[in-house]
């Protein structure tokens, strides 16, 4: 049973409720999408109608107005900054100071040249042994 006044039961407000519906909306159309073919099987989307681009169209839709939400929708599952493994979506707003650390962390920054390009830029550079005046 659908009942429009979802605000009074759960305490939400009408934008909140409305971004609500376009992400349950957003997951319908991806399953949809993943499954496409089982769709067409089954007769629930007809080729013919350009049912699939039409699926992909509004999925495209609801995407854009949720981009907007996103990092509120991430942040009311209060999943913690390492448990996203996130550099750059912070809670603490330190995004800069965290990606110089992380940058610092990567293995490939350990050093100028990684062990295994050197045989590549010994046969690129060449050393003359006796300087020339």
């Amino acid at each position: 049973m659908r009942n429009d006044n979802l605000s009074s039961i759960f305490l939400l407000s009408k934008p909140e409720i409305s971004t609500l519906r376009d992400l349950c909306s957003c997951y319908a159309l991806w399953t949809i999408e993943n499954n496409m073919g089982d769709f067409i099987e089954a007769g629930a989307i007809d080729v013919g109608m350009e049912g699939p681009s039409t699926v992909r169209a509004e999925l495209q839709k609801l995407c854009s107005r949720l981009r907007k939400e996103c990092v509120s929708l991430v942040d009311s599952f209060h999943f913690t900054d390492e448990y996203l493994d996130s550099t750059i979506g912070r809670y603490d707003g330190y995004v800069y100071d965290a990606l110089y650390e992380a940058a610092l962390e990567e293995p490939m920054n350990a050093s100028d040249v990684v062990p295994e390009a050197f045989p590549f830029i010994k046969k690129t550079i060449v050393v003359s042994p006796v300087a020339r005046l």
